[in-house]
């Protein structure tokens, strides 16, 4: 990760902390939680999972920007888990009793066992309970779908045919399709084994979501106003001035995420 990046995270980070801030302020110090319970308050929160090269961060984006949460990438998370500074910055954006509930929720989700002991493991899963705890995040990758409560967020599946992503891959990197095949299958074979390694859960199992999308199929575009679509049915968030929409099918290029 070059320096750029890292000082971009620190100041998206910063500018989040400051956002959850003047939200807390909004809230009002009475109505936050002030005991133990089963789970802290979550959401409302939209995960994404994809097949490498199926434009999850431009779905992510359009998203974003209709409803002004932050996108939150596999990028983002590890750094934040990585450093112990920004951790703590987000950990420690509650107060004790709510960071003693986000404390119990953890300890009570079944695959923190033996195998997902890992420091990094455990400081990702930290990182991103907090988030959602926070709400209004759209978080891409790294199995937070399986972190988070599904009923306080949509859990979306972004998947393609395998040459087609193959193509916008070696398109987006200026690489050949040789080059470019081998690139997808190992990245898709790393997300597989990371979920299966730490989750015990298969990624392609369309039960863990709220709807899978055919990237090929509909559009960035559609996908995104399917999803909002799915937040208004499932959690009730609105959008003013807005319908229903009608996904619409069309032919569509892959983003190399």
């Amino acid at each position: 990760m070059t320096k750029r990046v890292r000082h971009d995270i620190y100041e998206l980070i910063d500018r989040q902390l400051f956002r959850w801030r003047e939200d807390a302020l909004a809230i009002g110090e009475s109505e936050l939680p002030r005991r133990p319970a089963d789970k802290p308050p979550m959401g409302p929160y939209v995960s994404l999972s994809r097949d490498f090269g199926c434009g999850a961060l431009i779905v992510g984006g359009l998203l974003s920007e209709k409803l002004g949460w932050q996108v939150y990438d596999r990028q983002i998370v590890d750094e934040v888990a990585s450093e112990a500074h920004l951790r703590r910055s987000v950990v420690e954006s509650f107060d004790e009793h709510h960071q003693n509930w986000i404390a119990e929720y953890i300890n009570n989700l079944t695959f923190m066992g033996e195998l997902s002991e890992q420091d990094f493991f455990r400081h990702l899963v930290k990182v991103v309970t907090s988030i959602g705890s926070h709400g209004k995040a759209i978080l891409i990758g790294r199995g937070c779908q399986f972190i988070l409560p599904a009923e306080r967020g949509v859990r979306v599946r972004l998947i393609a045919a395998f040459e087609p992503r193959v193509q916008w891959i070696a398109h987006r990197n200026k690489l050949d399709l040789d080059e470019a095949r081998q690139l997808a299958r190992q990245s898709d074979a790393e997300r597989e084994n990371f979920v299966r390694r730490h989750y015990n859960r298969d990624v392609h199992d369309p039960a863990h979501y709220d709807r899978v999308f055919d990237v090929s199929q509909m559009t960035h575009e559609a996908i995104a106003a399917a999803v909002l679509d799915l937040l208004e049915r499932k959690l009730g968030i609105y959008l003013p001035g807005r319908t229903i929409s009608r996904p619409a099918t069309h032919a569509h290029a892959h983003d190399e995420r």
